[in-house]
């Protein structure tokens, strides 16, 4: 199970929005750090976005979003590989998936965009998308779950559950409206913590269902960035 790591404080105060990181910080041999002016490892498509979302899924990260190497944006799939470091570029997405959240559910990763009224469902062996369910537009939102157990929190609070099939979702609570532009997410001791771009440090626990603002982290300077995305390998 990923742990929690004191390397979230030296992460905050990294001054710069195309700060991603995926391992431990600083860097050493499991690190992948991409940056807008340093990259250790590029993303397959060339300039990184602060939008682009990761997951790790059996022996990959899979990056969901983002821009391509060009001027217009684009969104796309791409996929790599942890054991032949190779990077592959899968497929096209749909189009307002900017700030993308994805989560394992069987054989495929569901998407959720940040601003987005869509639920997606991705099948890694048919290397295609498929939608979902619709949602109540004009929201910004963030999805988070574990096994077949399925969160969705909205901006104003409103906390919904799917459990089983992704179609019946009840709201199980509300709560303060909070920053739904969640730049880290982390399982550790059955709760979820996710930090936003104000550096609060956010608590939901399974057994209580309930979110809580448990710490704010300090930043550096007026205009330092929490636009990172963490990930133990």
């Amino acid at each position: 199970m990923p742990v929690i790591s004191d390397s979230l404080i030296s992460m905050c105060k990294i001054p710069d929005c195309g700060v991603f990181c995926y391992g431990d910080w600083p860097p050493s041999g499991k690190t992948l750090i991409i940056t807008n002016d340093k990259l250790i490892m590029q993303l397959p498509t060339g300039r990184p976005c602060c939008n682009t979302k990761a997951l790790m899924y059996k022996n990959s990260i899979y990056v969901f979003g983002g821009y391509k190497n060009r001027i217009e944006e684009s969104e796309f799939a791409s996929e790599f590989n942890l054991l032949t470091s190779n990077w592959k570029v899968l497929t096209s997405m749909p189009k307002p998936s900017t700030g993308v959240y994805s989560l394992p559910y069987d054989e495929e990763i569901l998407l959720l965009g940040c601003n987005h009224d869509k639920l997606y469902s991705y099948n890694i062996q048919k290397n295609s998308y498929r939608e979902v369910t619709a949602m109540v537009k004009g929201k910004r939102r963030v999805l988070f779950g574990i096994g077949k157990l399925v969160y969705v929190i909205e901006s104003e609070g409103n906390i919904l559950k799917s459990e089983g099939n992704l179609i019946e979702w009840s709201i199980i609570g509300s709560g303060s409206a909070f920053q739904p532009q969640i730049s880290y997410i982390e399982l550790y001791n059955e709760s979820f913590y996710f930090m936003d771009q104000t550096c609060l440090l956010y608590q939901f626990k399974l057994s209580e269902e309930r979110l809580r603002i448990v710490d704010l982290i300090e930043k550096e300077g007026e205009n330092a960035s929490t636009e990172f995305h963490y990930l133990t390998l």
